[in-house]
């Protein structure tokens, strides 16, 4: 139900976004990933400065593009913020099931 929610979100939010916000916001989802994931799977997630400061330049170029879109819209965003929340928990389920407790589907 992820993979669904994560397309019908983004067929709403085109609808009242621009193709290339969706993009942008979506650039900040690692962000939002570690957080997540720092959260929910208490992994110990290594961050250097560098690492820091070039997610900090990105979230200042999404906003910088946000903030001059012509097309910018609360529902929009919402849509965007809702389809970039699912894509994250999709990942970290995939993750999950295929590296952290991985799932045997063979017959054997």
């Amino acid at each position: 139900w992820l993979f669904a929610g994560m397309l019908a979100s983004s067929m709403v939010a085109l609808s009242f976004a621009s193709m290339g916000a969706i993009v942008v916001v979506r650039n900040t989802a690692p962000l939002v990933s570690m957080a997540i994931e720092g959260t929910v799977t208490k992994e110990k997630i290594e961050l250097d400065r560098w690492t820091v400061l070039s997610l900090l330049a990105v979230v200042v170029g999404v906003l910088l593009y946000v903030s001059q879109d012509i097309a910018f819209s609360n529902v929009g965003m919402g849509c965007m913020l809702v389809n970039m929340l699912l894509a994250v928990f999709e990942r970290l389920l995939q993750r999950k099931m295929i590296a952290v407790n991985p799932i045997d589907v063979s017959k054997t």
